[in-house]
């Protein structure tokens, strides 16, 4: 596990129950990976090493870990006082930020209306 953790959260997920928490299990699994892809499309690549490190982990029922595995990942993402940062983690997981949220939203928004019909 890296030393580093960036958290998307989403309010009142855990009221979900049945259907409805199938399909954000299926929303959030969909966004951890594209978080993994964002993040291997944007890294830094020398050697290929901290790019394929990179995975996603199903942790929980809806909690994914997307995390780069090797001992210098931190350095690459946050810099040091001889290296400028080169961020990868962060960027990939603000760009799903939003179409998370959308998803999430629309994905309860027609759970409520199939409730209310």
């Amino acid at each position: 596990m890296s030393d580093m953790d960036i958290v998307i959260t989403y309010d009142g997920i855990e009221a979900l129950k049945g259907e409805v928490r199938k399909l954000a299990k299926e929303v959030v699994a969909t966004t951890a990976f594209s978080v993994e892809a964002n993040a291997k499309a944007v890294v830094p690549v020398r050697t290929g090493r901290l790019r394929n490190s990179i995975t996603s982990k199903e942790e929980g029922d809806l909690t994914w870990t997307i995390a780069p595995h090797t001992d210098y990942a931190i350095f690459v993402e946050y810099g040091t006082r001889f290296m400028r940062e080169r961020s990868y983690m962060r960027p990939a997981a603000e760009k799903v930020r939003a179409p998370f949220k959308a998803a999430m939203d629309k994905m309860l928004n027609r759970a409520v209306e199939d409730v209310g019909q």
